[in-house]
């Protein structure tokens, strides 16, 4: 006699009470689990409040606000100075410190926002005067330039940002010129 096929398996009274109880416990797990799910619309919620977060950081200087929001080991990838990253969360303060050193006005406005499973796409317009040292000596010109930026995330944390945008018309709105190399 085979006992591998459910169809010929003994029943005692006890066992064959408990199946109601077995499938009222698997449906509880599946309801469990599936309200547990993020629907599209509270993750895009979620993932608005960090960027909104990560671009009041840059706004204010407030770099402690990258504490709750960023993972510890966040990228941010430098559009303007190709090859350039920024690797660990005191890393990516120092970077935003050093760029509100050197333009202690800046202002950083999103025009355009998008929210796609675990990232955000941001256009944004970035403006600041160049008064403060920094990675270029301080030239009192202002600047006004676009751009756009990916953020990637894990967990509700950003963990990366690429951002890219027009470096030759940044450096030339601070007045710098580009010199055709000698022949």
């Amino acid at each position: 006699m085979k006992h591998n096929n459910f169809n010929n398996l003994h029943l005692t009274k006890k066992s064959k009470n408990m199946k109601p109880i077995f499938y009222l416990l698997l449906i509880s797990i599946v309801i469990l689990f599936s309200s547990c799910r993020i629907s599209p619309r509270q993750s895009s919620e979620r993932l608005k409040s960090v960027a909104d977060a990560y671009v009041y950081a840059w706004n204010t200087g407030n770099l402690d606000t990258l504490d709750a929001i960023c993972d510890s080991a966040v990228v941010r990838y430098d559009g303007i100075a190709p090859g350039y990253e920024y690797r660990g969360l005191q890393a990516f303060k120092r970077f935003i410190f050093n760029y509100r050193t050197m333009f202690p006005d800046f202002k950083l406005v999103v025009e355009k926002e998008f929210f796609v499973d675990n990232q955000a796409i941001l256009r944004w317009v970035v403006s600041g005067t160049n008064t403060g040292p920094g990675f270029l000596p301080p030239t009192g010109k202002s600047f006004r330039l676009s751009g756009i930026s990916i953020l990637q995330f894990n967990d509700g944390k950003l963990t990366e940002d690429q951002s890219e945008s027009d470096g030759l018309y940044f450096m030339e709105q601070l007045g710098y010129t580009l010199v055709p190399p000698a022949n």
